[in-house]
């Protein structure tokens, strides 16, 4: 085998540069069929100007050209190695090209797989009640409904851009994006509430959106606008806690506030007072002025109530017009007498309730813990039956609890469960009080009075059971059955052939309002068979007030049937005068208020004198009871008052001891 520097190679690289004069080193670098290929030219041509010119140049010519001849070399060298890197560069260049061609390819499949899934979401997208978004796996939105863009406030624009885009505007952005970021790990769904800053409320549901291998792709976000519903939330734990009309607490709240007072004071050994406070003759103001003006009357008096008591004190609205006070520390029982007599001095005051100026007052009833009770219903029926105590002891004023009120409490409840029984029983009566025509002395006419003839009690007269019966509602029953009865007198009479007289029925407010009244009225004096002018139906002045317009309405149908009508307890209310002169009544009834103190009250004197000068100036008869005394018969005598009816001329009487008063009561004329 032939040595490397002997090889037909090396002697022809050898010759070659003895030819052209080039270096030993560079030539025995260059290998292959190529070598000089690129160089050839510039050495041969240098290599012939060598031998051409050697002896020209000499050897510092030459030596120069070789420098030359090493530096163009270097150069090449480095030229190749940018070559080479160059060549490098572009490799790694075709690789990323591809790879990006491969993403962009995936990015259009994953696009496509997006827009197949959004189409089924093709219903919410146009959707005007919840708002709709869809976010890549990258937290890009992708697709979002005009719902959304009006809800989130998002702009077309905002399409591509990152998540955060979306939840610029709501109060929890973190969580909300963490919600994201979980569901498109995990795949569970998750709903949270959110907001703006604006006050709205939604509620977010994030739903996984997988491509058809099950891979999670995106996130569907629907958003549902809470607010309205987080307005009806407020509302309604509003009304669960509040009267819906005086707007003070209510029922539940006062149990929940009383109970927890309690608790309180049973820790720190305090006193605490609770105060049940009713309206005096609201009913006579509802029932005869109507819901409308009871209403105003209700909400007057919560204001009222809360003006009055402090800061730390409790106002709540039981129901009808009774309300709550509770003091939730007291040092003595003189803390709660006082706000006591406030709320009988505020409440007192006149009311102007829709052009109806009205008086009004309250009954107070007290309990204290831990005297009178150590739970919330303990206190609650303490105060209710001191309360009624105080009804009981002319009304407006306050009563504190004693324990034998209970015994009161008890009786009231066993009348109401006896009175039912009485209406089944049929354990009414009527007496009847003389009516004297002032001018002739002859009884013109009885006045019918309920009796209740008790079986064990004996007789109990209205003043003790029609305010149960009011409040029991027993009193359409009871008032149906005086008017039976009082026609079924005026017919038994009417065929003992007794003289012609009326018999005058006293109607409730309540009872006047009802609208099937003059349907009922004819159909009793049908049955009964009387003739309907000796008939006197007895309206309160209460129960003309609040509607004039039905009330004359009322009226007309009634007198239609031949009825007398006549207005009780005139001047004692508060309606118009204006009204009276319209109302087809016809006779008026001076109220025994103003009778009593006649002698020596120069007002009451006055109004009676004014009140009969009006009536016969409107053509009405006038009717004065209550006459007691000799004096008070002179008065009236001289007033030229119709017919008089009092303890003076006689008491109430049964129905056969009636009979013979109006017989044989002698004919003398008291006008002087």
């Amino acid at each position: 085998m032939q040595s490397q520097t002997n090889s037909p190679e090396s002697r022809y690289k050898k010759s070659f540069g003895e030819m052209s004069c080039a270096p030993e080193a560079f030539l025995m670098e260059q290998t292959g069929q190529n070598a000089f290929s690129n160089e050839l030219p510039i050495i041969t041509s240098a290599g012939c100007m060598c031998s051409q010119n050697m002896a020209v140049l000499g050897v510092n010519g030459l030596e120069k050209l070789t420098s030359r001849i090493e530096e163009l070399l270097s150069h090449h060298e480095e030229l190749q190695a940018i070559n080479e890197e160059l060549l490098e560069a572009n490799i790694e260049l075709q690789k990323t090209n591809e790879e990006l061609n491969r993403t962009t390819s995936d990015l259009e499949s994953r696009n496509r797989e997006l827009l197949r899934l959004a189409s089924n979401y093709a219903d919410l997208h146009n959707c005007d009640r919840i708002g709709t978004i869809i976010v890549d796996h990258h937290l890009l939105i992708r697709v979002f409904n005009p719902t959304c863009a009006q809800l989130l406030h998002l702009l077309p624009q905002d399409l591509g851009r990152p998540a955060e885009h979306l939840t610029r505007n709501l109060t929890n952005q973190t969580e909300l994006l963490n919600d994201m970021r979980l569901v498109l790990q995990n795949g569970v769904p998750i709903i949270r509430e959110t907001g703006n800053y604006k006050g709205s409320c939604f509620l977010a549901h994030f739903t996984p959106l997988p491509s058809r291998t099950g891979q999670v792709e995106a996130v569907v976000i629907h958003f549902s606008d809470l607010s309205e519903r987080k307005r009806d939330e407020l509302k309604f734990e509003y009304l669960a806690h509040h009267d819906p009309l005086t707007k003070i607490l209510n029922r539940f709240s006062l149990d929940q506030r009383l109970a927890q007072s309690l608790e309180q004071a049973k820790r720190d050994g305090n006193q605490l007072a609770v105060l049940f406070i009713d309206l005096d003759r609201f009913k006579a103001i509802n029932d005869s002025l109507g819901h409308h003006i009871g209403d105003l009357l209700l909400v007057e008096v919560a204001a009222r109530l809360a003006d009055t008591v402090r800061g730390s004190d409790v106002v709540a609205r039981l129901g009808g017009d009774e309300f709550v006070v509770v003091l939730p520390h007291i040092q003595s029982v003189i803390d709660p007498a006082y706000l006591a007599n406030k709320i009988l001095h505020t409440l007192s005051r006149p009311y102007l309730l829709d052009g109806h100026e009205l008086h009004n007052t309250p009954s107070i009833g007290i309990s204290v813990f831990p005297h009178d009770g150590q739970t919330v219903e303990e206190l609650l029926k303490s105060a209710d039956t001191a309360m009624y105590h105080a009804k009981s002891r002319g009304r407006n004023n306050y009563q504190f609890f004693m324990q034998e009120m209970h015994t009161i409490a008890r009786e009231r409840l066993l009348l109401e469960h006896d009175l039912r029984l009485a209406i089944e029983r049929n354990e009414f009566i009527l007496h009847f009080h003389p009516q004297i025509d002032l001018a002739s002395g002859l009884v013109v006419g009885v006045k019918a009075m309920l009796r209740w003839q008790h079986p064990v009690r004996g007789i109990i007269t209205p003043d003790r059971f029609l305010s149960i019966a009011d409040a029991s509602g027993l009193i359409l029953r009871i008032d149906n059955l005086s008017l039976e009865m009082a026609c079924r007198q005026l017919a038994a009479w009417t065929a003992e052939s007794l003289p012609r007289i009326r018999i005058a029925v006293k109607l409730s407010a309540k009872q006047f309002r009802q609208k099937t009244l003059p349907e009922k009225v004819a159909a009793i004096v049908s049955k009964a068979g009387v003739d309907p002018s000796l008939l006197e139906l007895e309206i309160t002045e209460y129960s003309t007030m609040g509607n004039p317009d039905e009330t004359i309405r009322q009226l007309d149908r009634l007198s239609k049937i031949g009825l007398q009508l006549a207005m009780d307890n005139f001047g004692a209310g508060y309606s118009s005068l204006g009204h009276v002169k319209h109302f087809p009544v016809n006779r008026l009834i001076i109220d025994r208020s103003f009778v009593k103190d006649i002698e020596t009250n120069s007002g009451d004197a006055a109004i009676a004198a004014a009140t009969i000068l009006l009536a016969h100036s409107l053509g009405k008869q006038v009717t004065a009871k209550g006459i007691e005394t000799e004096a008070q018969l002179a008065f009236f005598s001289r007033q030229k008052c119709d017919v008089g009816q009092g303890y003076h001329f006689s008491r109430p009487l049964p129905a056969d001891k009636a009979a013979h008063f109006i017989r044989h009561n002698p004919a003398r004329s008291f006008v002087e």
